[in-house]
């Protein structure tokens, strides 16, 4: 899977987010794929170890693409939005990324991030 393309639909998605919540939805799409298919859905890395988590190079492949841009907010928080063509996907890769972003939309950082950090495949991503 193109990862440009993955991080641009979840994107995309969510409308200007912070990268952070970006990193936990393609970490629960990921977990979730792996369960249901017993492959990885991406190559992404991710580093870190129980509660805390990052993907290597994620910040980089948002940089190098003009299809995002960041946004400052003067309360807290900037976040960055897509703003080109919505990209091309898998439906059933589409049909995954939909279902986690419904299931994470109102949640807040710790939440989402405990939701990760405790799912019962989290470990095998430091594997990969």
């Amino acid at each position: 899977m193109d990862e440009l393309v993955l991080v641009s639909y979840v994107v995309g998605r969510l409308g200007c987010v912070h990268p952070f919540v970006v990193s936990r939805v393609l970490a629960l799409v990921e977990l979730e794929w792996f369960r249901g298919r017993g492959e990885w859905l991406t190559g992404f890395r991710y580093r870190g170890f129980m509660g805390v988590f990052y993907i290597e190079g994620l910040k980089e492949l948002i940089e190098s693409s003009n299809c995002f841009r960041r946004v400052e907010r003067e309360e807290g928080h900037g976040c960055i939005e897509y703003i080109c063509e919505p990209p091309r996907l898998d439906d059933e890769v589409k049909r995954l990324i939909d279902e986690v972003v419904e299931r994470v939309r109102d949640l807040s950082y710790e939440e989402l991030n405990k939701l990760v950090t405790t799912h019962p495949l989290y470990s095998k991503l430091f594997e990969k």
